[in-house]
């Protein structure tokens, strides 16, 4: 025993629950845009300028920031209960470590 069995954090100025609309809402938005990303860069990225790949560059680091909320609030519940399958399985649907 560690004295701190009882400790958690409080997630929920991330999403209320992994149940909470917002996350999949989050999820689901990421999702379309990288999938419009993908169709819009795919076999291209020699062919854009270099202004054109500083702004596929930053788009990507946005999208990147867009996938962060809910990848952190995964891992933060998962680490919270690591025995807990439905957290693990949260971490595996989002395809995180």
């Amino acid at each position: 025993m560690t004295g701190a069995e009882e400790v958690a954090w409080d997630l929920t100025d991330l999403y209320e629950s992994p149940d909470d609309p917002a996350f999949e809402q989050d999820l689901e938005a990421t999702r379309a845009r990288v999938r419009a990303f993908r169709e819009r860069y795919r076999g291209r990225i020699g062919e854009l300028s270099a202004q054109q790949l500083v702004e596929a560059l930053e788009e990507l680091d946005e999208i990147e920031g867009a996938h962060t909320r809910p990848a952190v609030f995964a891992h933060l519940l998962f680490a919270t209960d690591t025995a807990d399958p439905t957290r693990g399985a949260l971490l595996q649907r989002l395809g995180l470590p």
